[in-house]
């Protein structure tokens, strides 16, 4: 049967393939007494729904957290505190979702001494379909 339009039929069930994730990343050592620093942003090339977020840093002796934004606002109940050498997950608020052209925003908060190196976020999201 060939291909006819982009649509997915619902019908057919779960649409689990659709999930994309994102990797945002602070590629050296994040800076120290910093507040809502951002390290790192992506403009979506589609309107979607955020799934997951996890936090991951390599090497940590500051206090430090993290939080994700879609266009400013957070997406998190509350700022991710990463864990060395961890895949730290964040709770999200419910279903937060993006516009097509909509920013994700990576930031950190840091205290006044240590270092955080090599800060990572992976961000499931799941793109709408055609008639969502």
């Amino acid at each position: 049967m060939p291909i006819q339009d982009k649509n997915i039929d619902k019908s057919l069930g779960n649409h689990d393939f659709a999930v994309t994730p994102i990797v945002l990343r602070n590629g050296g050592q994040v800076p120290i007494s910093q507040t809502d620093l951002e390290i790192a942003s992506m403009r979506m090339p589609f309107a979607g729904t955020i799934e997951s977020i996890y936090a991951f840093v390599r090497a940590l002796t500051a206090a430090a957290t993290v939080d994700i934004q879609v266009d400013g606002t957070t997406v998190l109940t509350g700022n991710i505190t990463p864990v060395a050498g961890v895949q730290t997950a964040g709770t999200l608020i419910a279903a937060p979702t993006f516009s097509e052209g909509s920013e994700i925003q990576f930031l950190v908060t840091t205290d006044g001494s240590g270092l955080m190196d090599d800060l990572i976020a992976t961000i499931s999201v799941r793109p709408n379909l055609q008639d969502e």
